[in-house]
This record gives C-alpha cells, sequence and structure tokens, in this order.
C-alpha cells in the first residue's frame, strides 16, 4: 500500500515527507545513484506544496541522505565509506580490503625532500634535513576520497623511495624494511578544501573535509611518521571504540574481529 501524508496528524506535513521519503530509501525503493521524483512529482503524489517538499529535501540534504546536481535533480546518496581512527597496524589499504571496498592509490610524489619547519618539529629532526616526502591520492570504488601527505625520516628505509607504494605503505614497510610502527597519536579537525584538494579529489572549494594528522613511533618512541590526510567528510566517517580506564586499566586493548583497539575513556 502507497504511503501518504497524514493531514489530521499534529506531526508537520514535511516531516512526515521526509520520514517517508528516508523509509523509501531503507527498503530499497531508492538505492544508492537512484534519481528521486522532482519536486513537482512529489508535490502531486502527496498532495503537498512546494515549500514542504522543498524542507523535507532540504532536510534530507543536510543529513547527508540525498544530493542535487544542478540541471540533473535530486540523487540518493551513496553510502559514506567507513574508516577506523585506530589503523595503526592495519592501514587504510587493509581496513577497506576488510570492508569488500576496492582500493586505487595514485602515488603523486616520492622522493626525498628538506624538512620544513612544520615536519623538522614533528619527526624531532633539524628542519633542512633529508626526509622522504610521499603524496597519493586514494580512492574508494573509483571514487576519489582521500588525499593523504607522508613524512618519513631518510634513510629509515632506503628501499621505499623505489617501492610500489599504490599499495600500502604500512605492508611495504613490514615487508620490505622489517619496520612495524609500535604507537601513535592521531588529531582530527574540520577543515574546508582548499583549491588543490577541491581539484584531486573532485569537490567544490570550500567543501567541508577531515583533516587526520597521524604521529607514528617506533618501540623505543622513535617518532617515523608525520602524516597530514585529506579525506572527504561528505563521503565518510570516522569510527573507534573506546574502553573505561577502571575497567580495563592502563594497558587495556579489546580485539573487534581483524582490529585492535586500545583507545582508553577516562573520567
Amino acid at each position: 500500500m502507497e504511503e501518504s501524508i497524514d493531514f489530521d496528524n499534529r506531526l508537520s506535513y514535511y516531516l512526515q515527507l521526509k520520514d517517508l521519503l528516508v523509509r523509501q530509501i531503507d527498503s530499497g525503493l531508492y538505492r544508492p545513484g537512484d534519481l528521486l521524483p522532482s519536486e513537482s512529482e512529489l508535490c502531486n503524489q502527496y498532495q503537498v506544496s512546494r515549500t514542504v517538499v522543498r524542507q523535507a529535501l532540504m532536510e534530507l540534504e543536510h543529513e547527508g541522505s540525498i544530493y542535487k546536481r544542478r540541471g540533473k535533480g535530486t540523487f540518493v546518496t551513496e553510502p559514506k565509506i567507513n574508516i577506523a581512527l585506530t589503523q595503526l597496524k592495519t592501514g587504510f589499504s587493509k581496513e577497506m580490503d576488510r570492508h569488500g571496498q576496492i582500493i586505487k592509490t595514485e602515488v603523486l610524489v616520492q622522493q626525498i625532500s628538506p624538512a620544513t619547519p612544520k615536519v623538522a618539529k614533528y619527526l624531532k629532526v633539524k628542519e633542512g634535513i633529508p626526509v622522504l616526502h610521499i603524496e597519493r591520492l586514494r580512492s574508494v570504488n573509483g571514487e576519489p576520497m582521500i588525499l593523504v601527505n607522508h613524512w618519513l625520516p631518510s634513510p629509515l628505509c632506503d628501499a621505499l623511495l623505489k617501492a610500489d607504494l599504490s599499495k600500502s605503505l604500512y605492508e611495504t614497510l613490514r615487508l620490505e624494511c622489517k619496520i612495524t610502527f609500535n604507537h601513535g597519536e592521531r588529531i582530527i579537525e574540520a577543515v574546508g578544501a582548499n583549491e588543490k584538494e577541491s581539484n584531486l579529489l573532485q569537490v567544490d572549494k570550500g567543501t567541508p573535509m577531515l583533516k587526520v594528522v597521524t604521529l607514528s613511533y617506533l618501540e623505543d618512541s622513535t617518532p617515523s611518521e608525520y602524516s597530514v590526510s585529506i579525506q572527504r567528510g561528505d563521503r565518510s566517517t570516522i569510527e573507534t571504540k573506546v574502553v573505561n580506564y577502571t575497567s580495563y586499566g592502563k594497558n587495556a586493548k579489546v580485539n573487534t574481529g581483524q582490529v585492535e583497539y586500545a583507545l582508553i575513556s577516562t573520567d
């Protein structure tokens, strides 16, 4: 039975329409990438005003369920890519493979460069000292998703300069260099895409992005990686697991599948 707006219900018409469209999307009536009916078609189908339709669609767009393309119409959004915050052992490639996603990596920069003041600060080396700079564009299922820059001390591993870094960097470090990062830190903030990022990630300049700064350390706490990734906020989410300090103690580790989480919650 086709759903309709209950005009005797106290709930606003636009909220009823919004909920109705959400149920249709969740049920698979409209799938990711499908074109929704036009505003006029929705008006006629549900006997509501254009203002009601626009309000419902605006809320769905703000929530990320749909997106509009000028001159094309309104489409159902593809599901967001779920990226684990704690990937120091598994890496992005392994994490995406675990979820059945197809990864493609384009290596844009792979060279020795002098350490800038910021790079020198994080790697705890002298400014101007040679470091390995790697810049890569990561795509998921054919869609550009992340632009990431890595800086590593040189020579952390000479093989990295000529290695095929279109594959997992962490896996290459482990197999070719016998290096595994022991622990690290991640800092996340919201930023707007600059001109370079908007071109490479195929979004408008100023589009909301997630900036993730990673500092990775060897077992002896030597800083050995500083990276900055810019990932599309409209197409990705950040996931982590948290455990309680008082329940698990200082060295708490929780195994969930192939990913090990060790984030501690305190008062």
